[in-house]
C-alpha cells in the first residue's frame, strides 16, 4: 500500500511540472514574443486605402517594414513574419 502513495505523488509532481511548462509556452505566445509590432500610421492622410501596397511607402518612412490598408486606415508593421504580403 505504501508504494501506491509514492507513485501518486510522483505522478502529481510530473503533471504540475507539465502544467507549468504549458503555461509558460502559452503566455509567451500571447505576449507576442516574436517581436511583431503593428501601429496605425501617423502620417497617413486618411484617404481611401484599397489598392495593394498603397501605404507601404508611408510606413517605410515611419521606420516600419510594410503597411496594410484597411479602408481609411494604414496599419504599419515591423518584424512580422506571418503576415501575407
Amino acid at each position: 500500500m505504501t508504494n501506491m502513495g509514492k507513485v501518486q505523488v510522483g505522478t502529481n509532481k510530473t503533471l504540475i511540472c507539465l502544467w507549468l511548462v504549458m503555461l509558460l509556452v502559452l503566455s509567451s505566445e500571447e505576449m507576442g514574443s516574436d517581436g511583431c509590432e503593428g501601429h496605425d500610421s501617423q502620417t497617413w492622410d486618411g484617404n481611401m486605402c484599397v489598392k495593394h501596397g498603397t501605404c507601404n511607402v508611408v510606413c517605410q518612412r515611419e521606420g516600419y517594414d510594410r503597411g496594410r490598408c484597411y479602408v481609411t486606415v494604414c496599419r504599419c508593421y515591423k518584424n512580422c513574419t506571418d503576415l501575407p504580403i
